[in-house]
C-alpha cells in the first residue's frame, strides 16, 4: 500500500509539474515573474518600451535554453499609471497570479506605492524604472534597482549649472506628486548647500488635462536664468512647447525625467533642452551589451527604435538573468536575494561606469549619470557643460566619429527569453 502511494506521488510530480517545488513561480521548466506598468492610454508608450526592451533579452535567453533548463515568463499587467490601480495591479500579483517575483516596473507616481507593498510581501522586485527616493530609503529589503535617484541626478545637474556656468536665478515647474516633489528636493537642497533658494517654485496637479499655462506665466515673471521642469514626458513637452513658443527662449531649460521622445512631441522647441540619462546611450555599440541590445532589437522587434527606456529595461533584464544564474538550480526568493546582494563590481557589459554592486545594507546598483542636449532634433551626449548654447546665442554643432564596435562576450551571447503581458507569452513546452 505505502509502494503504490509513493508511485502515485512520483506520477503527480511528473504530470504536475509545479508540484516538484515549494516556492510559488517555480516549475520543473518555467520560472514566473510579474510587473505592472502602464499599458494604455497616454503613458502607454512607456509601458510598452519598458516591455519590449525585456522582452528582447529575454527570449534571447529562452531561445538558448534559459536558465538553469527554465525559460522565463513574464505577466503585466496595467496600472494606466494611476496609483489607486496600482494597489490593484500589485494584489493581482501577489495574490491572483503564480509568481516568483516582480521584475521591470514603471513609473515614478506609482512604485511609489509599490515599495511599501513589496516589504509587506515579501515579494521582490528586481529593477524599476523610476528615480525616486523611496526606492532606496528608506531601506528595503525587497527592491532591488541600479539607477540614480531623481535627487542625485538634478543635484548634479544643479552643481553644473551653478559651477561651470555661473546661473544664479533657478526657476522649478513640477507636478505636484511623489516624483515631482523628489525633483524639486533636490534642487532645493542643492541650492541650499550654496546659500541659495529658488527664484520661483511652481507645482501644478497632475493629471493628463491640466492646463500649464498659469504655472508657465509665474515661472517667467521670475525672469530666471535656468528653468528646471520635473514632471511626466508628456505634459514635460508640453510645458516647454508651450513655454519657448509664447517667446519665452531666454533661459536654459532642464527637464527630469529624460527622454528623447521629445523631440517628437515638442518639436523643434526641444532645441537645446538638456536631460540625464542613468544608462550608456543606446548608439554605444562599442559596449558588448548595447551592441546586443541593438541586435536582439533587430531580430525580435524590429519596429522598435532603440530608445533610452527600452535600453534601460533591457539592463534589468540582463541583471536579472545574472541573479537567476547564481540563485542556483533550485531556486527561492530567499536565494534571490542573496545572489544579488553578493554581486561586486559586476560587470554586465554595459561599460566601467555602470557596474553593478549590491550589498546587504545597499541596493542601489549604481548611481552614474551621463548627459544629453537636443541638438538638430536628436540627443546628443556631452560632458562640458560650457559648450552648451541655449536661448537666442548661436547652435555649437558637434561631429562625433562612430564608435568602434567591440567583440561581445560569450556570456553574453549565451543568454535567452520570452514573455509577454496580460498580456502573457509563456514559453511553450515540448
Amino acid at each position: 500500500m505505502v509502494r503504490l502511494s509513493s508511485i502515485a506521488l512520483a506520477c503527480c510530480v511528473a504530470l504536475c509539474p509545479r508540484w516538484a517545488f515549494a516556492e510559488k513561480g517555480v516549475s520543473t521548466k518555467e520560472i514566473r515573474v510579474g510587473t505592472c506598468l502602464p499599458l494604455s492610454g497616454v503613458p502607454k508608450i512607456v509601458g510598452q518600451e519598458e516591455l519590449t526592451g525585456a522582452r528582447a533579452y529575454i527570449r534571447h535567453i529562452n531561445d538558448s535554453g534559459g536558465v538553469h533548463g527554465r525559460k522565463i515568463s513574464i505577466v503585466a499587467f496595467d496600472d494606466e499609471a494611476d496609483t489607486k490601480k496600482a494597489v490593484e495591479c500589485f494584489d493581482k500579483l501577489v495574490n491572483e497570479e503564480d509568481l516568483f517575483c516582480g521584475a521591470f516596473f514603471s513609473g515614478g507616481r506609482t512604485v511609489g506605492k509599490y515599495v511599501p507593498l513589496a516589504e509587506k510581501h515579501e515579494f521582490p522586485i528586481v529593477g524599476v524604472s523610476a528615480g525616486i527616493e523611496q526606492l532606496y530609503r528608506p531601506f528595503n529589503r525587497y527592491i532591488f534597482n541600479a539607477r540614480a535617484t531623481y535627487q542625485e541626478e538634478i543635484s548634479a545637474e544643479v552643481a553644473h549649472v551653478w559651477d561651470d556656468l555661473g546661473l544664479r536665478r533657478f526657476a522649478i515647474i513640477y507636478q505636484d506628486d511623489i516624483m515631482g516633489s523628489s525633483g524639486f528636493d533636490g534642487i532645493v537642497k542643492s541650492l541650499a548647500a550654496r546659500g541659495a533658494s529658488p527664484a520661483v517654485t511652481v507645482s501644478y496637479p497632475i493629471g493628463f488635462t491640466t492646463d500649464v499655462t498659469q504655472p508657465i506665466a509665474t515661472a517667467r515673471a521670475a525672469d530666471p536664468d535656468v528653468v528646471f521642469v520635473v514632471a511626466t514626458f508628456s505634459k514635460t513637452a508640453e510645458i516647454v512647447k508651450k513655454a519657448k513658443s509664447s517667446g519665452w527662449t531666454r533661459p536654459l531649460y532642464i527637464i527630469l525625467p529624460g527622454r528623447e521622445l521629445l523631440s517628437k512631441l515638442a518639436g523643434e522647441m526641444a532645441e537645446n533642452v538638456v536631460f540625464a540619462i542613468n544608462f550608456p546611450h543606446p548608439d554605444s555599440i562599442e559596449l558588448p551589451s548595447v551592441a546586443l541590445f541593438r541586435e536582439l532589437l533587430k531580430k525580435y522587434y524590429p519596429e522598435a527604435t532603440g530608445s533610452i527606456k527600452e535600453e534601460e529595461a533591457f539592463f534589468h533584464a540582463v541583471l536579472f538573468v545574472e541573479a537567476l544564474e547564481r540563485t542556483g538550480k533550485n531556486p527561492t526568493r530567499e536565494k534571490l536575494i542573496k545572489a544579488l546582494e553578493s554581486m561586486r563590481d559586476v560587470d554586465l557589459g554595459f561599460g566601467p561606469e555602470f557596474k553593478v554592486t549590491f550589498t546587504p545594507t545597499n541596493h542601489q546598483g549604481f548611481s552614474n549619470t551621463q548627459y544629453m542636449v537636443i541638438k538638430g532634433g536628436k540627443p546628443v551626449l556631452f560632458t562640458d557643460w560650457k559648450t552648451l548654447r541655449w536661448g537666442e546665442q548661436p547652435v555649437k554643432e558637434e561631429v562625433q566619429a562612430p564608435p568602434k564596435r567591440k567583440k561581445r562576450s560569450k556570456r553574453l551571447v549565451k543568454k535567452a527569453a520570452a514573455t509577454e503581458s496580460r498580456v502573457i507569452d509563456s514559453p511553450k513546452e515540448p
